[in-house]
């Protein structure tokens, strides 16, 4: 069987009877696909996109960064009079406010992953799966002012008395969205319970790190700083508000994008 035979079968896509000789017929193909085409399939090298509501924000601009740090396009929700940072100039911005319906389905549509890091009650939630279906994966930053004592105190009421280690399965305070550790709950509540996409709730603590509007650290650093050898510490050192690193929040946020199950997980740096 003859190279130009086959090779002008191949253009026209008929078929050709097999030669006697297997061989034969492996030697000619061969020669045609290396020397005579360019291969027909190319591999093509797809970006996603992932979508961080609150960009500007403190642990925002840490999950972008992070988002970035993966390969991935970014496109960022925040309100104008807040400019991020330089280092953030990939960053497809879209101004607007997160309560908008409209807004929100603009800026998730085509999103591979979303980190949600400024939802706080169950009509955000409620928003959210409005546009599931354009959605891959959701992580939503929560917070351990979901969690309840034996005797229903929690972070915002005095003294809560949890054991330690304080795990996911703790007991919570009652979904209620006129309360902050309430419309926590009410948000991973009806996210998790619809079931329409794979969802990742984050319960952070104290947060921490660069961008922080309230300097946990500077107590302690400026005693340092001073040079005083006594430290005070609340509770005796026996207090169980951990903090929660910013970079650490961000690194689960993303990894929590490429899971394919929902769960609920404690962000809190050891």
């Amino acid at each position: 069987m003859d190279a130009a035979r086959v090779l002008s079968a191949v253009r026209s896509g008929s078929l050709l009877p097999l030669p006697a000789c297997p061989g034969q017929c492996a030697d000619v193909v061969v020669a045609v696909e290396l020397d005579q085409f360019e291969p027909i399939r190319k591999t093509r090298h797809v970006t996603k996109t992932g979508v961080v509501l609150g960009v500007s924000g403190q642990i925002g601009t840490a999950v972008a960064r992070r988002i970035l740090a993966e390969g991935w396009s970014v496109r960022g929700l925040h309100q104008p009079g807040a400019p991020l940072p330089g280092d953030l100039a990939a960053v497809e911005v879209v101004i607007g406010d997160r309560n908008d319906d409209a807004v929100l389905a603009r800026v998730l549509g085509g999103a591979d992953g979303v980190v949600d890091t400024i939802a706080y009650k169950s009509a955000h939630a409620r928003q959210l799966l409005a546009c599931a279906r354009d959605v891959g994966a959701l992580a939503v930053v929560s917070s351990v002012a979901v969690y309840a004592d034996d005797r229903g105190h929690s972070m915002d009421r005095p003294e809560p008395m949890f054991p330690v280690p304080v795990t996911e399965s703790q007991t919570l305070v009652a979904a209620d969205d006129m309360t902050y550790g309430g419309g926590k709950v009410g948000l991973e509540n009806v996210l998790l319970d619809a079931g329409k996409l794979p969802v990742t709730a984050l319960r952070p603590a104290a947060v921490c790190g660069p961008g922080s509007r309230h300097l946990r650290e500077w107590w302690l650093i400026k005693r340092v700083l001073d040079g005083r050898t006594i430290l005070p510490l609340k509770d005796g050192g026996r207090s169980r508000f951990h903090p929660s690193s910013m970079c650490n929040i961000a690194a689960l946020a993303v990894h929590s994008l490429g899971l394919t199950s929902s769960q609920v997980l404690n962000a809190a740096d050891l």
